[in-house]
Parts: C-alpha cells; sequence; structure tokens
C-alpha cells in the first residue's frame, strides 16, 4: 500500500534530509556547503525544536571551523534559548555549553561564563533523567565536581566584583559631594573677600568704631544705677586720649589690660570701661581685639611683605598671643579666615601682575 504524504509532511521530510545531509557535509570539513544546507534545514523544521538545535549546533561548529568565532557563539546561544524555553536538550548538544564556557573564560567575561556553567549544571541534571543510559557514556571536558567548583569560584569572584563596583561608586560619589562643597565653599569664601575688599577700599572697614552701638532698652534702669558717674570734661578727655591711642597703633603692645591702660591715661578703670562701652559699643577686650585684626587686615591687604608672614608671626605683630585666638577673632571681625584672605589676596595681585608682564614681554619680542 503506498504511503500518501500532504504538504507539510514533504517539507518536514525535506527539512530531515537536508540536516543529514549538512551534517555530512561539516564531517567532511566542507562547511560551507553544511552551513548551506543546515540553514534551508531550519526554515523547514520550525516546529521541531530538538532538531533545529542540533541544526544551530551544527553550524555553529562550522563557523568555528571556519574562525568566524563570533557568528559560532550566535548559533549557540540560539540553542540556550531554546533549552531555557523548552527545558530539554539532547546528550549531543551538551558541548554547547562546555564552548560557551570555554569562550567567555577566553574573554575573562566571569558573570557570562558563570551563567552558562550554571546552563550546563541544569543541563547535566535533566540529560542524567532523560537520558541515563547515555550520560556517563558521553565525553564531558568539565564533569559535576568540576563545574560546582567553577560555579563557586566565579560566584566569588562576580560577588566581589560587585562589591568592587558598589565600592567604586560610593567613592565616586563622596568624590562628588565633596568637590561640591569645596566648590561652595570656594565661593563663599570668594564672596566674603569681596565683601571685606569693599570695605577695605572704603572707609566703611574702621568707621565701625566710630559708631557706638546703642545700649539695650532691657534692663535700661538697672544698668543706669550702675553706671559711675562721669562729667563731660573727663568723658572728652578719655576719648582725645582714645583717638591717640589708636592713631599711634598702641593697641599692638603686648599684654594690655584696662588697668594698664587706664594708668597710661591717668584714669581709673570704671571710667575707661564705660567710655568704652558708651562711645565705642564693646567691651575693653573686643575693643581692643577689634582695632589689632582690622589693623593687621589693612596691612596685609595694603602691605605684601605681610602676606609672607606665617599665621603666629601675623598674631604676634598685632600683639595677639594666641595663633588660635587671632585665627578666630580674624574670622569673627572679616567673616573669612586670615588663611583664606591671604591665599585670595595673593591671587588677586598674580592675576594684575600676571597681564603686565605678558604685555611687557610682548613689547620687548615685538622690538
Amino acid at each position: 500500500m503506498l504511503k500518501t504524504f500532504n504538504n507539510k509532511d514533504f517539507l518536514l521530510e525535506r527539512g530531515y534530509f537536508l540536516k543529514s545531509r549538512g551534517i555530512s557535509e561539516f564531517n567532511n570539513n566542507k562547511y560551507l556547503a553544511a552551513i548551506e544546507n543546515l540553514d534551508q534545514s531550519l526554515k523547514l523544521m520550525r516546529d521541531d525544536f530538538a532538531w533545529m538545535s542540533v541544526d544551530y549546533f551544527n553550524i555553529g561548529k562550522s563557523y568555528l571551523a571556519l574562525n568566524n568565532e563570533d557568528l559560532a557563539i550566535t548559533n549557540f546561544k540560539k540553542i540556550d534559548s531554546i533549552f531555557n524555553k523548552q527545558e530539554f536538550l539532547l546528550p549531543e548538544l551538551r558541548e554547547n555549553y562546555e564552548l560557551l564556557i570555554n569562550h567567555y573564560k577566553k574573554k575573562k567575561d566571569s558573570e557570562k561564563q558563570l551563567y552558562y556553567t550554571t546552563q550546563l549544571l541544569k543541563a547535566d541534571s535533566i540529560i542524567s533523567k532523560d537520558f541515563a543510559s547515555l550520560s556517563l557514556k558521553i565525553h564531558k571536558e568539565y564533569d559535576t565536581s568540576t563545574l560546582i567548583e567553577e560555579k563557586g569560584r566565579l560566584e566569588t569572584a562576580n560577588t566581589w566584583g560587585i562589591y568592587m563596583i558598589f565600592g567604586l561608586l560610593i567613592t565616586a560619589i563622596l568624590l562628588v559631594y565633596v568637590l561640591f562643597k569645596r566648590h561652595k565653599k570656594g565661593k563663599e569664601t570668594l564672596d566674603k573677600y569681596h565683601i571685606l575688599q569693599e570695605k577695605l577700599l572704603t572707609d566703611n572697614y574702621i568707621a565701625r568704631l566710630e559708631k557706638p552701638t546703642p545700649t539695650p532698652i532691657a534692663n535700661q534702669e538697672n544698668s543706669e544705677d550702675k553706671k559711675p558717674q562721669i562729667t563731660e570734661t573727663i568723658k572728652n578727655d578719655l576719648l582725645l586720649k582714645l583717638r591717640k591711642f589708636e592713631e599711634k597703633k598702641q593697641f599692638n603692645q603686648k599684654g594690655l589690660t584696662i588697668h594698664k591702660l587706664a594708668i597710661q591715661f591717668e584714669t581709673n578703670s570704671n571710667y575707661l570701661s564705660h567710655v568704652i562701652n558708651e562711645q565705642k559699643g564693646m567691651n575693653f577686650n573686643r575693643y581692643l581685639g577689634d582695632l589689632r585684626i582690622r589693623h593687621i587686615t589693612y596691612l596685609l591687604f595694603e602691605k605684601n611683605i605681610y602676606l609672607n608672614y606665617t599665621i603666629d608671626s601675623l598674631a604676634k605683630e598685632c600683639g595677639i598671643a594666641s595663633r588660635q585666638n587671632f585665627s578666630d577673632l580674624f574670622f569673627e571681625i572679616n567673616g573669612i579666615r586670615p588663611t583664606d584672605f591671604i591665599r585670595k589676596r595673593k591671587q588677586e595681585i598674580e592675576d594684575i601682575s600676571y597681564p603686565k608682564i605678558k604685555n611687557a614681554t610682548s613689547l620687548v619680542s615685538d622690538n
């Protein structure tokens, strides 16, 4: 009895024939012919995923023999896609994963090497169930114990890699934050320097000492009772002496106290303290520190030689014993640290001088 074929059966049979011929061509080292037959076979065998995998495997190995590794790996990956979807793999296709593992091992891509190692362990588990009698006869470049050991090593390496990436990311974020804060602080320092510079170029910087701070209204009656009774003559005399004291820069004396200054002024310290509080709007210690800091600030701004002084030397120059007290008081009065002021002033002088030098060089060159 003759067997009848419909069109679908015919195409399927044709696909199997082309597959067999393609494998034969591959075994005879006719790789281009093998690829051509296997490609035609794939078009006719879309419903048979197992034999499609065989086609992809032999196409991949043909490309590998032709030294076209990229196309070979592309076809090997298609087998993995089918395996993920169908969870089935023919025993003879186990080598597919060994080839992929070796490829990514050579590329030093531990992430993909780990992935295909895990896939091969999964494939071995399925093959041992579906093809128990054949699984022991298959040649294995990687046995189960080797694969498990390699998987553990790769997982550890990848974990460290993740930690390193995370660490580098945190470091980068911190670096950006530090740079941002430094930029912000630098801008704020520059703004404060310009404000101070503006005051130094006008009378505003020294004018503060000429304008007393109004006495607070709270407890004003009690404070009035405690004030010493000073005649206008004594008050005017002390104000005159304070003006001379300021003009002659006598405030730079080391170890100066209100008692010592009162003796110099031939008065008592209560009178002197009262006049300073009332006319200068501050107590004696702040008044003295204010004079010293404003004086040294002027020197730093007007005379370049002082820009080369250390903070200790600047403190001693204006009669302040402690470097820290000098720096804190400078910041409190000027809104900027002395080191920042000196740095900005030097930079400003350098920026002014550089064009002059450049222009002078240009004139010499032209001549």
